[in-house]
């Protein structure tokens, strides 16, 4: 007796297609992990770049703060009192020069009288 192939209803592809089905289910699946991470990095990114602002900001502001205070004439020692010293000096120097000319013109018209009188 000889056994003859008998027809199996049953395919032997089913497992191959389940196969390949779940090779295509991980590639979609890391397709959207690398896109999750790509936004991920970029909000990483957006993040430490406003971190770096605020940092900036507050750094900023204390300097921007300390030079105000020392604009506030209180002691004697800030900027505006130098600034408030340097203007009085400037203005006892322009009436000092002011004063040295007009003698050195008086100077030189009594030099002059008395070079006409000789």
């Amino acid at each position: 007796m000889i056994m003859e192939s008998i027809p199996v209803p049953v395919s032997f592809d089913v497992p191959r297609i389940f196969f390949v089905a779940w090779i295509s289910y991980v590639a979609v699946a890391m397709a959207a992990l690398a896109l999750i991470g790509r936004y991920a990095l970029r909000a990483s990114q957006m993040i430490t770049g406003v971190a770096k602002l605020v940092k900036d900001a507050e750094r900023n502001g204390s300097v921007l703060a300390e030079i105000a205070e020392q604009f506030r004439s209180d002691s004697g020692s800030t900027l505006r009192d130098a600034i408030n010293r340097i203007e009085h000096a400037t203005k006892n120097a322009e009436t000092t020069a002011v004063e040295a000319k007009t003698m050195a013109e008086k100077l030189e018209r009594l030099v002059i009288n008395k070079n006409d009188k000789e």
